[in-house]
């Protein structure tokens, strides 16, 4: 298995997503491409199941000031395939500017399956 990458421009986010996707030597599995393009188009409803989950998540932690507004202070630095759920997506948001907050969502099915804040 070798990984392949490239950067994406996504839109909202005025800085470049890193993606990785498994594959063999000839071209990236097309399973993951399939999976990576079902992501993207979901890009909205996604973020809305994730604006609902991280407000919850970020009152229980206290830290409604740092993600109140995380649409416009984060961007996604990274979509990779995640270890930790099998055939799911990792994908780390971090802070534009200032402290080294960040939060790491797991995407598979069409939803987001858990919500992990991270950071200073």
């Amino acid at each position: 298995m070798l990984p392949w990458s490239g950067a994406v421009q996504l839109p909202f986010y005025s800085v470049e997503t890193l993606v990785l996707i498994e594959g063999d030597a000839s071209a990236p599995f097309s399973r993951q491409l399939l999976e990576l393009q079902v992501l993207l188009q979901n890009w909205v409803p996604m973020a809305e199941q994730l604006d609902s989950m991280l407000s919850s998540k970020s009152q229980q932690k206290h830290k409604e000031k740092i993600y109140g507004s995380w649409q416009d202070d984060f961007y996604p630095y990274t979509i990779v395939p995640a270890v930790l759920y099998s055939d799911s997506w990792e994908i780390v948001f971090y802070r534009n500017s200032g402290v080294n907050y960040n939060f790491t969502v797991f995407w598979k099915d069409n939803r987001v399956q858990d919500l992990r804040l991270g950071g200073s």
